[in-house]
């Protein structure tokens, strides 16, 4: 069983048996032979048939070779009106393959779409395949060069005060993602104060992204999808030196206005509530509780009982995935216990023993940065 290997450039058939074995994982015989040139700009075309090599569990695909210049951006696009599309950037170093990128949908509906910058000038490898395993038939591809990227250009804001921005076609474009996410840069200078980070839009799901600026690049110092409510966007992070702040839609192909607004955010006091054992109440989380080191926002309850008692704790919401912390013995809290989804589905649920008479300290919060409604029990075991 043979294919067709193809190539973007004109030149003499590669022969990686050894290297497609590796990745393909496919009888020596199914390696490709020869070539069939297609050119930047101008759309190829093939049919996917019965008799051509899977790959990776899903699809019979067809290769293509594509020569690079360092740094070169390209789009490359699959269609097909006969199956779903699936795009994948190869690179073979020393024999032994790496993919590099690869998209399903982002060519709009099962269409596959996908921009690779090149790391290095020289030989890639697009693999154009069918996502399900039996999905046969014909398909265009087409490799572009991808239009110059749009310069980005940093908003100072200012603490307390409201910006509005926009997402559209002339964005910028964060390119280490896959799709192309566009985006808009902010940036804020503190002095190690606390600041809450808040991006709003009726257009599009918000997605926040902050990093601390270094003299050997950037750190990562937290991310938000939905922690404003709805599909709005919050967090908060210690603003010391300075930080940049990556607007974004979580869909790369959303686009329309939005608000950032940096406010101050001092860490919220922790109260202690009360809870008896067989006592079952009810509570609301918000972005003004107090927050865990992970970032997460709680409640925290004393339970009184005695030595050696045993009890059970269940916190269930539909507003959250809950998460239960009990406290080591002492004075203050520590962190011990912990649980996630014991409680079924998203809620927790843990079970623990009074090492003696007197209270112990329990937190009730979220898994992520989500917020709302909950409630919480505890009964005698």
């Amino acid at each position: 069983m043979y294919h067709t290997h193809r190539s973007v450039r004109l030149g003499r058939p590669p022969f990686l048996i050894a290297a497609l074995a590796a990745i393909w994982a496919m009888p020596l015989a199914a390696q490709p032979t020869n070539a069939r040139a297609v050119e930047l700009g101008r759309r190829a075309s093939g049919v996917i048939q019965v008799s051509d090599p899977r790959w990776d569990d899903r699809g019979g695909f067809h290769s293509y070779r594509l020569e690079v210049k360092a740094g070169g951006r390209y789009d490359i696009t699959m269609r097909s009106d006969d199956f779903d599309a699936y795009l994948s950037v190869v690179q073979y170093v020393g024999g032994m393959s790496e993919k590099l990128v690869t998209d399903d949908d982002s060519g709009g509906d099962t269409d596959a779409k996908l921009r690779f910058r090149a790391p290095a000038a020289g030989t890639f490898y697009i693999v154009a395949q069918s996502l399900e395993a039996d999905g046969l038939g014909s398909y265009s591809l087409e490799v572009a060069e991808a239009p110059p990227p749009v310069p980005v250009v940093a908003t100072e804001l200012s603490m307390g005060k409201a910006v509005e921005g926009s997402i559209g076609s002339g964005s910028p474009m964060l390119e280490d993602e896959n799709p192309p996410i566009p985006f808009q840069l902010y940036t804020y200078r503190g002095s190690g104060e606390r600041v809450r980070i808040s991006m709003r839009s009726g257009a599009f799901d918000t997605f926040l992204r902050v990093t601390r600026v270094t003299a050997d690049g950037e750190i990562e110092l937290a991310t938000d999808d939905d922690g404003g409510g709805g599909t709005d966007a919050s967090l908060a992070v210690v603003a010391d030196g300075r930080i940049n702040i990556y607007a974004r839609p979580l869909d790369a192909s959303a686009s329309g206005t939005f608000s950032l607004s940096l406010v101050d955010a001092p860490m919220a006091k922790v109260i202690t509530r009360s809870i008896t054992v067989g006592q079952t109440i009810t509570g609301a989380i918000s972005l003004d509780d107090p927050e865990m080191p992970d970032g997460t926002h709680f409640h925290e309850y004393a339970i009184s009982g005695t030595a050696g008692q045993r009890i059970r704790i269940t916190l269930r919401s539909e507003d959250f995935d809950a998460f239960l912390t009990g406290s080591r013995p002492g004075t203050t809290f520590t962190a011990g216990d912990t649980d996630d989804d014991s409680g079924g589905g998203t809620d927790a649920q843990l079970d623990l023993a009074i090492p003696e008479s007197g209270t112990i300290l329990v937190r009730a919060h979220t898994l992520g940065t989500a917020t709302g409604n909950y409630t919480l029990q505890v009964v005698a075991r």
